[in-house]
């Protein structure tokens, strides 16, 4: 999508398989506790947005992961259908972009499923 610079808009992100909304306190308890699952076997966690400016949208670079010019950790849960939202207040500057979710659980380590063939927990987009 093109979406004009300077400019807030919201991103919307579609969800399944996971309890969205639970997050611990990262300054005490960073990867402090297992990961847990709710009663119908899914990860209780949270997840955040981050994007990333890139040369073009065809460039093969690899991304510097600290370099990233939106990050956002969504707080609540998702809402009926699935969807989480947050808005990116301002927008942002003209150019290429990648948006990538980062799924974690609920003491902010990474999401693990049970088994290695799966489709993707994350995503990105361009």
């Amino acid at each position: 999508d093109t979406i004009a610079s300077g400019q807030t808009f919201t991103i919307t992100l579609a969800t399944q398989g996971i309890q969205l909304g639970t997050f611990t306190n990262a300054q005490k308890t960073y990867f402090a506790n297992p990961q847990k699952l709710n009663a119908q076997g899914q990860i209780i966690g949270h997840m955040h947005i981050v994007v990333e400016a890139m040369d073009s949208l065809t460039t093969t670079k690899v991304t510097n992961p600290k370099n990233f010019v939106f990050f956002k950790g969504i707080n609540g849960g998702q809402d009926v259908p699935g969807n989480v939202a947050a808005d990116v207040t301002g927008g942002l500057a003209p150019g290429a972009y990648r948006m990538c979710t980062i799924v974690s659980s609920q003491t902010h380590q990474p999401a693990i499923v049970p088994i290695a063939p799966h489709g993707s927990l994350d995503d990105c987009v361009y």
